[in-house]
């Protein structure tokens, strides 16, 4: 059909939509109507509306023309624009999914590739299973971890609140029970990692005991027995601890062809290194750790030194086995960067100080290198802790060393890699050595008064003053200030201690002595009481005056370490001295090894004249020391609570019965109650902390003083609800605090239901949500005067029984309308962005109060 005899569908605007199925146009183009196009062999003209379908494929693929713009209506016109953005929509939905899809599939395969979940468990618990590893490893939410481990467990189809666990065990498969095993595993590690070293020790028994052995290869075993020595170390139980360390190393080495020789020293030689695996290096670590830690640092550093050996050919061999350089392995790096620095620990004990430095400068080389590594594969928790801990092992080494500014730097370092690894708790105490070295070297108190004096032409004696260089070397290396126990008075110079026939022979200057010797009171006392807990022993060394003013306020206080203590015992033991009797407070909590009972009993002898409070070492506390404390007639704080040996009851008894001035005491947790020994408590009594070996009788016959008013119970597996209660009947009324903490192994779920209904006046109570219910918010009675609410978690399946509401309701009811105070553990499951939260938060600021969440 010619061109020129198209009917009027073209006046209508049809001729630009074009038949998609046509043939290629001619060149030439050819005008019609107003619109120019190239004409086509065949064009499907119509006289029939347009429809939105097919203007839609023709704009879509062919482009609009300014004919078919101009001649489609509003409605087509949104019809078409409408249909091309839902396309849209829909394909970008598609590629959305198709990408989620996909990295969650990715995710998962990688997972089971690494490490498979049990397949005879429920779908569910087996993605709980890689959930936990999600949060520990790239979610360092260890927290959240513990939770979803504990919830595999349930879903598993054998809790461990199952009634009669062992036999209902019994009932299942080998399979199943090797996979359960590796699930208690999973709860245990996150419980260890959140601080319950005692429950996951208990765990790991479990799951040994009731593992399959005849399934598990001596490498799984060998990890088993490994991290329940790891955490065993923590506990007081260290021998258990070796004992189940030597049975990882010793299955680690059987599974080797050939073997090594039999001893973690000697792992690996150069005969040996080529049958090292990884899990004889493991074993033979954390076995030169628990070295280290009990001080047996004979063993400790060779077998150290062995480790770092294995991994040294580990790595080397990992880079050089296929034939080309590779990177290497980031994991592998901060392992061997943690060895060295354990090494450079042990070093700087032993007083090599430049080798110690050494290894930590290599350390933090190696960890630095790893971070980088891992930072580029997004995977920086592990690596930014282990760079954390390398650096500030070596900031603190330059600071023995005197080197400030690069401590500085290298402390600066440390809180960088823990704000990178999200490592809040590593980063506090990189954040204290900071403040610490500026605080070191901005210190311009006594720079200012020596300036001061040299500048009113203060002139010192003609006489040369006495040598000083015999007196304790006392060095400033304390990291943990040590909490003010007792006040100590600025002088009172009514009574001033120092020879007047000397101060008169002095030439002052302007400063009199009566001012210098105040300054340095605060200087020496009150710097210590604000956390800046260090010793000023060169304060003496500066002239005669400064040493007669300021050597009883050096003396009062002392910061006892390892490195000091034998300076000190020297120095306040020689004949006719009496330095000893300027101690106030003697504190030997840092003294870790090397104490003996004879030693311990000197010291407490020469201090005994006026010393106010004592602290005992984890050592070296036997008979003649408890005897010696007996001799302590001013001492009002005894703390004894950090021995780690037994302690007989009866001796200490009878030491403490004559100090009529002590007001506060705290027993040993490892202590021995004969069926003779008899209680009399001292008259001016105020706190009593129980711990240790003790039982009901101990609670319930003596006659304890009406001044008593504050009370703990701590690691007490004796204690029974009845003998606990029948305490409270007889003191109850006359508590301000009362402290219970885990664990507590015969008191019942709800057991201190009964607490504040016990002790109508308590102002302060901490407990452990272990032990009570939502029952005691509902026996609390009217208008309690209960100020500081604590509760704590041991993170065991029943942490989440108490809720927000339960506090909120006691409010409400004017149970607790002096609460000011509530602080609760993050193991509770309380989320802070809750409403029952929030409301709690509400309620407790019309009343002035505050809500705190501990981590720990």
């Amino acid at each position: 059909m010619p061109l020129d005899s198209v009917d009027c569908g073209v006046k209508q605007g049809l001729h630009p939509l074009i038949n998609l199925y046509t043939k290629i146009p001619v060149r030439r183009p050819v005008a019609i109507g107003r619109a120019t196009m190239r004409p086509f062999t065949r064009l499907p003209l119509r006289s029939s509306p347009i429809r939105p379908s097919t203007l839609s494929k023709t704009l879509i693929f062919n482009g609009p023309s300014a004919a078919s713009v101009r001649h489609i209506s509003f409605r087509d016109r949104f019809i078409l624009e409408s249909r091309t953005a839902l396309k849209i929509i829909a394909f970008s939905s598609t590629a959305v999914s198709l990408i989620i899809l996909g990295t969650y599939y990715g995710t998962h395969i990688y997972l089971e590739s690494t490490e498979p979940t049990p397949k005879e468990f429920p779908w569910r618990a087996r993605e709980l299973l890689r959930s936990v590893r999600v949060g520990q490893d790239w979610m360092n939410d260890d927290a959240r971890a513990m939770t979803w481990a504990r919830n595999a467990l349930e879903e598993c189809g054998l809790p461990l609140e199952t009634p009669n666990l062992e036999e209902e065990a019994k009932t299942k498969t080998d399979a199943f029970m090797k996979g359960w095993v590796f699930a208690v595993q999973k709860y245990a590690y996150t419980l260890g990692r959140t601080g319950q070293a005692s429950e996951a020790v208990r765990l790991y028994e479990l799951a040994l005991k009731l593992a399959p052995k005849h399934l598990l290869s001596p490498e799984e075993l060998s990890d088993i027995y490994r991290n329940l020595g790891d955490h065993q170390s923590r506990t007081p139980d260290v021998v258990s601890a070796e004992s189940n360390l030597l049975e990882a190393y010793n299955l680690a080495l059987n599974s080797l062809h050939p073997l090594p020789p039999n001893s973690p020293a000697l792992v690996p030689d150069p005969k040996t290194s080529p049958n090292t695996s990884q899990q004889l290096i493991n074993a033979s670590l954390s076995l030169g750790l628990l070295y280290a830690k009990t001080s047996r640092l004979d063993l400790a550093l060779p077998t150290l030194l062995s480790v770092f050996r294995a991994q040294k050919f580990l790595s080397a061999k990992s880079i050089t086995t296929k034939g080309k350089p590779a990177q290497p392995d980031p994991h592998a790096l901060c392992a061997e960067a943690a060895t060295q620095t354990h090494l450079a620990e042990i070093l700087a004990v032993l007083h090599q100080n430049d080798r110690a430095l050494s290894f930590a400068s290599t350390a933090s080389t190696l960890a630095k290198r790893g971070l980088e590594i891992a930072s580029a594969r997004k995977d920086t928790t592990f690596c930014g802790e282990c760079a954390g801990v390398a650096e500030n092992v070596k900031g603190l080494l330059l600071e023995m060393d005197g080197r400030l500014e690069e401590a500085l730097e290298a402390f600066l370092a440390a809180t960088d890699s823990a704000e990178v690894a999200r490592d809040m708790v590593g980063r506090r105490m990189y954040v204290g050595n900071v403040k610490r070295v500026n605080d070191v070297k901005a210190k311009a108190v006594l720079p200012l008064i020596t300036s001061l004096l040299s500048s009113k032409s203060y002139q010192r004696p003609s006489r040369s003053p006495p040598s000083f260089t015999k007196l304790p070397s006392i060095r400033e290396t304390s990291t943990c200030p040590a909490p003010p126990m007792h006040d100590l008075q600025p002088p009172d110079h009514d009574h001033h201690e120092a020879s007047t026939d000397v101060v008169e022979q002095l030439s002052w200057g302007f400063c009199p002595p009566e001012l210098l010797e105040r300054i340095l009171f605060y200087v020496c006392i009150r710097a210590n009481s604000n956390n800046e807990s260090k010793n000023r022993g060169a304060i003496l060394l500066v002239n005669r005056i400064w040493y007669i003013c300021g050597l009883r306020w050096v003396y009062a206080r002392p910061e006892l370490h390892t490195d000091n203590i034998i300076n000190f015992a020297s120095t306040i033991s020689k004949p006719h001295s009496s330095i000893g009797e300027l101690v106030r407070r003697l504190d030997l909590r840092r003294i870790t090894h090397g104490t003996k009972n004879s030693s311990s009993s000197r010291l407490i002898r020469k201090c005994s004249r006026n010393m106010e409070a004592f602290y005992a070492p984890q050592r070296g506390l036997g008979f003649s020391a408890l005897r010696s404390i007996g001799s302590c007639l001013n001492l009002r704080y005894l703390e004894l609570s950090t021995v780690s040996e037994t302690i007989e009851l009866k001796y200490l008894c009878e030491a403490i019965e004559k100090l009529d001035k002590l007001e506060s005491v705290s027993l040993p947790k490892h202590s021995i109650l004969s069926a003779e020994t008899t209680v009399r408590w001292p008259p001016a009594l105020q706190h009593i902390g129980l711990s240790g070996g003790i039982g009901d009788r101990f609670l319930t016959e003596p006659d304890i003083p009406r001044t008593v008013t504050s009370l703990s119970f701590t690691h007490l597996p004796n204690i029974t609800l009845e003998g606990f209660y029948g305490l409270l009947d007889k003191i109850g009324p006359q508590l301000n605090r009362l402290r219970v903490e885990y664990p507590m192994r015969l008191l019942p779920q709800d057991g201190l239901d009964l607490v504040l209904l016990k002790c109508p006046h308590l102002e302060s109570l901490a407990v452990y949500v272990d032990y009570i219910s939502s029952q005691m918010f509902r026996n609390i009675p009217e208008s309690h005067p209960l100020c500081i609410l604590t509760m704590e978690s041991s993170g065991g399946l029943f942490s989440t029984k108490i809720k927000p509401d339960d506090v909120t309701d006691a409010i409400l009811n004017n149970c607790l309308p002096r609460l000011r105070s509530l602080r609760f553990n993050i193991k509770l499951g309380w989320r802070t962005e809750s409403s029952d939260v929030k409301d709690l938060v509400e309620l407790l600021e019309d009343q002035r109060g505050e809500l705190f969440q501990s981590v720990y």
